[in-house]
């Protein structure tokens, strides 16, 4: 689930993962290895771009809604809310703190059609 907080965590897991696979790990390698890993890493920079080009036509919407029921699973546990009269159910990483009942959290939701909305892009692609 794409949380404020959640976001702002994994990017700034993401810049420490980064500085220290530079420092740690690319610094060290043989120049001829670092030439495989600059190609490596410039696919997945292309990969990227073309993501985020895609990611245009995904309509996003940041929503607050209060928890009103919970259903656990082994890898992560589905919210269920309600917005404007629609329910809404959104996967939430086993590994972070769970919210109550009744608490109110706040996520960014997904579109193509602005009719159905998905907690995940993953889900909008999948259609669960």
């Amino acid at each position: 689930m794409n949380t404020a907080n959640h976001l702002k965590e994994k990017l700034d897991m993401y810049r420490r993962w980064f500085s220290t696979l530079l420092i740690k790990e690319f610094l060290n390698l043989p120049f001829g290895e670092q030439s495989k890993f600059l190609a490596i890493a410039e696919k997945f920079m292309a990969d990227c771009k073309r993501v985020h080009g895609e990611a245009r036509d995904v309509k996003e919407k940041t929503v607050q809604f209060q928890v009103t029921k919970i259903l656990p699973n082994d890898d992560y546990h589905i919210i269920i809310g309600e917005i404007e009269m629609t329910e809404v159910r959104v996967r939430y990483p086993s590994g972070t703190t769970i919210p109550a009942i009744g608490d109110k959290i706040t996520c960014v939701l997904f579109s193509l059609d602005e009719e159905v909305w998905y907690s995940s892009k993953e889900e909008l692609i999948t259609g669960r």
